[in-house]
């Protein structure tokens, strides 16, 4: 699809770099998969990064009047500036990784989203069915991650998969390990020179997050318990939270309690 042209005796260039940047399918109702897949992650409670931002990322691109007077606010914006490539085929290939990590990532999350969906509902979905209904001809069939990735895990019959995880598999590990290095390389970059990748920078931040044992949420578990007295956990608790979110068991007084003569003054009235 990239490398067609126009046909036509004055040989216009590529077809796709005459097309705008605009989709709009999802605000003209033509186009539903994105907006279902995104509010049911966020119903059933998924992280779920590279969803949500490459469905933003669309949704920006629809407001193309919109960006067209930021871009006269702020004086051009932020273009992207030129790249600077040593090595051709090494940068080619850490993208084919990092786009991969990507489509892992995006298995990873709609598929832990479709188990959240299940268990929530009851629907007792077969997921060897649905396996072959992807693999048969659907949109997101992925030969290699169809096979290599989602067969051994869902092809397994009475499975639990109410609590399914690919990030759990040792297949994915390696794949993700094998691709992380690349990705990295390939976000830095576009961090480096503004160039426009959203969905990837948001995969890195994903693996990041979902391998993370130290995140930096403690403030705002704290801040909750400050404001609404939430509770939170200690570091060292023993209990570990691996079958789901539980409510913390700590509270901690952030205010301390004063007399009614220290509040109102030596009266102890309000004034």
């Amino acid at each position: 699809m990239s490398s067609k042209k126009d046909q036509n005796p004055d040989n216009h260039p590529l077809v796709i770099s005459e097309v705008l940047d605009k989709v709009v399918q999802d605000i003209t109702g033509e186009e539903g998969t994105g907006i279902w897949s995104n509010t049911e992650t966020i119903e059933q409670h998924i992280p779920a990064f590279t969803l949500n931002v490459a469905h933003g990322f669309r949704l920006a691109s629809a407001y193309r009047g919109s960006r067209e007077q930021a871009n006269r606010n702020f004086s051009g914006g932020f273009p992207p500036q030129k790249l600077d490539i040593e090595d051709r085929d090494a940068v080619i290939e850490d993208l084919r990784k990092a786009t991969y990590a990507a489509c892992v990532a995006s298995f990873i999350q709609g598929l832990n989203t479709v188990a959240a969906a299940d268990k929530a509902h009851e629907w007792g979905i077969n997921y060897a069915e649905v396996w072959q209904i992807w693999r048969a001809g659907c949109i997101i069939q992925a030969d290699y991650i169809s096979e290599e990735i989602l067969a051994p895990v869902l092809k397994v019959r009475n499975a639990d998969y109410s609590t399914i995880n690919l990030l759990t598999t040792d297949r994915v590990a390696k794949d993700i390990r094998n691709c992380y290095d690349s990705l990295r390389r390939v976000v830095a970059k576009v961090v480096e020179t503004d160039q426009v990748a959203p969905a990837l920078s948001a995969t890195l931040e994903y693996f990041k997050v979902i391998t993370g044992t130290d995140l930096p949420t403690s403030f705002y578990e704290a801040e909750l318990d400050y404001f609404g007295s939430h509770m939170f956990d200690k570091k060292g608790d023993q209990d570990k939270q691996v079958k789901k979110p539980m409510e913390g068991k700590h509270h901690f007084e952030w205010k301390p309690a004063v007399s009614q003569k220290e509040a109102y003054g030596h009266t102890g009235t309000k004034p």
